[in-house]
């Protein structure tokens, strides 16, 4: 079942077939030594899983090609989200385990579990991992009152801390950049709409030598390191930056979220009065990025907010929020 990952703007689609008659309890697993389902899971085959397999060190693979490691503990799940160059290569997938170690994955939206609970549990999340603002038939202006959003879940403290990482920067001035992001997207920052400020607080605490955990084919490990970094790394594919975000579903928890940029890239564009040439703004990728890690998910191709998924060259109105991010940020963290 080939699924196409364009085929909505934030709207989340249930795609589901299950053939499976019972499910072994996670307490069974063990008992039953159970084969594993893998070790790699194409994504358009995990309804067809067969009931008695065990997902945990297994992979999946999507429909991109990109491969996301399965959590190895219930009840969580691991979202990878990626700011392309052109609207085909920005992505967004998620992976999660529920308690009873089924498996459920997400692609752009579309969902597909190997049990209808699972299967519901991440449906339910990326819809209503705050809630989900329905989106308009056309394509939005920028300040329209029904510009759309997609929320994942939110941090319950209402604070994002961060650790900036230097290391392999091919520019000066990112931490500054990085700064001004996370503060546009804490106050809702918009020269275009007004700014409207959220409750979300965002604090660089500071440099560290830690790694951002992100891969370098553009995924995600298992498990985080409880540290939210900002950082560089060269990344193999094309993408400009990546974000993953860890959580755990059942008691509402987002446990970590880093960002790492492309350091392939060598000529960001960080500051001045003008951009020009074949460049990318440096602070318009943050500005998205800092949106995942504030708990927003990638919105249409064709929208004109910060969350759609991929920036062009020299924009510099890519800074600046649009209504539907803000309505997203203050449908999560209330007003300041």
């Amino acid at each position: 079942m080939k699924m196409s990952r364009r085929s909505k703007t934030v709207a989340i689609t249930f795609a589901l077939t299950v053939t499976c008659a019972f499910i072994v309890p996670a307490a069974d697993r063990a008992a039953h030594a159970a084969p594993l389902c893998g070790p790699l899971i194409e994504f358009e085959n995990i309804a067809d899983l067969p009931a008695d397999c065990d997902p945990t060190g297994t992979q999946i693979e999507f429909e991109n090609g990109v491969v996301l490691d399965v959590p190895t503990e219930p009840d969580r799940l691991v979202t990878v989200s990626a700011l392309g160059r052109t609207p085909s290569e920005g992505y967004e997938l998620s992976a999660y385990l529920d308690e009873s170690f089924n498996l459920a994955a997400a692609d752009d939206g579309t969902v597909l579990g190997s049990s209808p609970s699972a299967a519901r549990t991440l449906s339910d999340e990326l819809a209503n991992g705050g809630e989900q603002e329905s989106a308009p038939r056309r394509a939005s202006p920028k300040c329209a009152t029904n510009a759309p959003y997609l929320l994942n879940r939110k941090w319950a403290a209402k604070r994002y801390d961060w650790y900036y990482n230097n290391s392999g920067a091919p520019v000066s001035g990112g931490r500054e950049a990085m700064q001004r992001a996370a503060a546009s997207v804490s106050t809702g920052r918009s020269s275009s709409c007004g700014n409207r400020d959220s409750a979300l607080i965002t604090s660089n605490r500071g440099t560290t030598s830690r790694s951002s955990q992100v891969t370098r084919d553009g995924t995600c490990p298992v498990v985080g390191d409880n540290v939210n970094v900002v950082g560089w790394g060269p990344i193999d594919s094309s993408v400009l930056g990546v974000a993953c975000s860890w959580a755990a579903i059942a008691p509402g928890l987002r446990l970590e979220s880093d960002i790492k940029v492309n350091s392939n890239y060598k000529n960001w564009y960080v500051s001045g009065s003008s951009c020009s040439g074949q460049r990318y703004d440096l602070e318009s990728l943050a500005v998205h990025e800092f949106g995942h890690a504030g708990g927003l998910g990638h919105v249409g191709d064709d929208e004109s907010q910060i969350m759609k998924p991929f920036i062009n060259q020299c924009n510099l109105s890519q800074r600046s929020l649009g209504r539907g991010d803000q309505n997203g940020l203050l449908r999560h963290y209330g007003s300041a």
